[in-house]
């Protein structure tokens, strides 16, 4: 057992909410000790532009033997293929009707999830660390009830490492702030974590909250949409009208607080402390740094692999031609 597996909490870590299910891919896998395990995608959305994907991985049977009560949800999703009602079907379907994204979505199937934040980090050219706010699915069902409001929340305990500004592609503060910190997983492992602090709490988080200290926040999944105008020089014309600059949309996937609790104290049981989450980032560094290498290691052998292929000459084939 490591130093982590026995020092480091798994933190408190839940998403749930609820959405039209707007496509899915899964598939079946026979696992080693004989289980049935669907994995793969599904993704929701909460309106026509904002959808998230989430992550499946649901055993026939759980760990002690019982059936899983998700499992038959996904395996009917599979059987229906093409015939689920999900968004993207139903576009297939009303294809020669030009049926539109609007009426796509109200008619897709509304499904609520519970899960939890599993993030997925790798390390760049450069070595920096790159993080994906990944969803992984506990719980899928249809949405009952009248009421049906379309999102997800989360709730997580964090270590803060920084607070900070958040600037533009231009640096300039924008207004609101941003939350840096680690979540600590399961097993000792710990991930990244960055939210979006609102300029309306931005004061009151900044103020509150320190670097090292311990904390359970609230927020929401986001998709920040911004219009890019292409920046080229107009085009000098020798008569007419110059054509429309060009807008481009870019969509960022993004964890929006709204609130939290006051800050653990030292003295709290559940209180991290410095000295092991030091421990653990550089234990997944170790580790991403042998990931990267051995995917680089990997794309050099396939490349080596193509480019020996290719320089040895085709073998003629035996038997009988008319030519040559």
């Amino acid at each position: 057992m490591s130093v982590n597996e026995r020092k480091l909490r798994q933190a408190n870590n839940e998403v749930s909410g609820s959405g039209y299910l707007k496509d899915f891919d899964l598939k079946y896998v026979n696992t080693e000790n004989g289980n049935v395990v669907i994995k793969g995608e599904i993704t929701i959305a909460t309106d026509v532009q904002k959808s998230y994907k989430l992550k499946v991985y649901c055993p026939k049977k759980t760990a002690d033997g019982k059936e899983s009560k998700t499992y038959p949800y996904f395996d009917e999703l599979i059987n229906a293929g093409e015939n689920a009602d999900s968004m993207q079907n139903i576009l297939k379907r009303g294809a020669e009707e030009e049926i539109s994204k609007d009426k796509a979505l109200a008619m897709s199937r509304k499904v609520y999830v519970k899960g939890t934040l599993s993030p997925w980090e790798r390390l760049d050219e450069n070595d920096i660390i790159r993080t994906s706010n990944d969803i992984r699915v506990s719980f899928m069902g249809d949405a009952k009830g009248d009421k049906f409001e379309p999102g997800l929340k989360f709730k997580c305990e964090i270590y803060i490492n920084a607070l900070k500004a958040e600037k533009n592609d231009k640096e300039e503060n924008t207004g609101r702030g941003i939350l840096s910190g680690t979540l600590p997983l399961y097993g000792g492992d710990v991930s990244s974590f960055e939210a979006i602090v609102p300029a309306e709490y931005k004061e009151a988080v900044f103020n509150a909250y320190d670097v090292g200290k311990t904390v359970e926040i609230y927020g929401e999944f986001d998709v920040q949409i911004t219009e890019i105008e292409d920046e080229t020089p107009p085009t000098q014309m020798a008569f007419g009208a110059a054509p429309e600059k060009s807008v481009s949309v870019k969509f960022k996937n993004e964890l929006v607080l709204y609130g939290g609790s006051v800050a653990y104290s030292s003295q709290n049981e559940k209180s991290y402390n410095k000295e092991d989450i030091e421990e653990a980032r550089a234990a997944k560094m170790e580790k991403l740094q042998q990931q990267k290498e051995e995917y680089n290691a990997n794309k050099d052998k396939k490349e080596n692999t193509a480019s020996t292929m290719s320089s040895i000459p085709a073998t003629p084939r035996k038997g009988t031609f008319n030519f040559g």
